[in-house]
């Protein structure tokens, strides 16, 4: 095991512990992709979402209202 240089954070020490490569911006960079790919104007992807996981309730209403906010004009219902 390697020896941890003082003052290491504990995500740095995981790094050196257990030789975890250290992909976080990388993660990041892919996950801002991802989102410039979802919101490009005039994309469409079909979902398919199980009514049990509508009616369940996580967080608080003024949670669930905000996020409901952010997707306002981004969703269709089709029935």
């Amino acid at each position: 095991m390697p020896s941890r240089p003082s003052g290491t954070v504990p995500h740095a020490e995981c790094v050196l512990d257990y030789r975890i490569p250290d992909d976080a911006w990388a993660a990041a960079d892919a996950r801002v992709e991802r989102s410039r790919v979802i919101r490009r104007s005039g994309r469409h992807f079909p979902i398919l979402i199980e009514e049990s996981v509508l009616r369940r309730q996580i967080g608080s209403m003024e949670a669930a209202l905000r996020q409901a906010g952010k997707c306002r004009g981004h969703f269709r219902v089709s029935g």
